[in-house]
């Protein structure tokens, strides 16, 4: 299950247990991080799901996985 990191139902955050998420990335509100996720120096843009098993470094994710 995703555990939410954020501050109330309209900015929670869900990122999972099994991802990895360094200090320097910034995931928006409604944003999902999928389980065997490893991201580096990311950003997530609000409301993206990054899919499980991405691996990542300094990239922005700002739409759907199908248009990456």
């Amino acid at each position: 299950r995703l555990r939410s990191r954020g501050l109330g139902d309209v900015y929670k955050r869900q990122v999972s247990p099994r991802a990895f998420v360094d200090s320097h990335c910034v995931i928006g509100p409604g944003a999902a991080v999928e389980d065997g996720c490893r991201l580096q120096g990311c950003v997530v843009w609000p409301g993206v799901c990054v899919p499980s098993g991405t691996c990542a470094e300094r990239r922005i994710f700002y739409c759907s996985p199908t248009d990456y």
